[in-house]
């Protein structure tokens, strides 16, 4: 638009604009272009962090299934339910925040 307004600039300096309008629109033009480019990263950030969390999450359920299995079984050739209730507390990992999703109850 500043490249197109640049062949009617005697027009627009008569509507009392200043004298460098094209470089002023020019770099307001840069300025938002960088704007939108930024926020185009800052979603694509977003999304690269969520699922990175996502994955970080799933080794360390998967981490403590296999560590489940060892101390579980640990814990019951010694005979000892006081470590095994400890354990099963210790293991729970929390849960999303929010709001539950998923299929709704007829």
């Amino acid at each position: 638009m500043a490249e197109a307004a640049v062949q009617y600039k005697k027009v627009f300096i008569a509507q009392q604009m200043p004298g460098d309008f094209e470089a002023q629109a020019k770099d307001a033009a840069n300025a938002l272009q960088n704007a939108v480019n930024a926020r185009d990263q800052s979603v694509l950030n977003h999304a690269r962090a969520t699922g990175d969390a996502a994955h970080q999450t799933s080794l360390v359920r998967s981490s403590i299934k296999v560590l489940d299995g060892m101390v579980s079984s640990r814990f019951h050739r010694m005979r000892r339910p006081d470590l095994f209730e400890v354990w099963k507390q210790a293991k729970r990992y929390p849960m999303k925040p929010g709001m539950k999703r998923g299929r709704k109850a007829k």
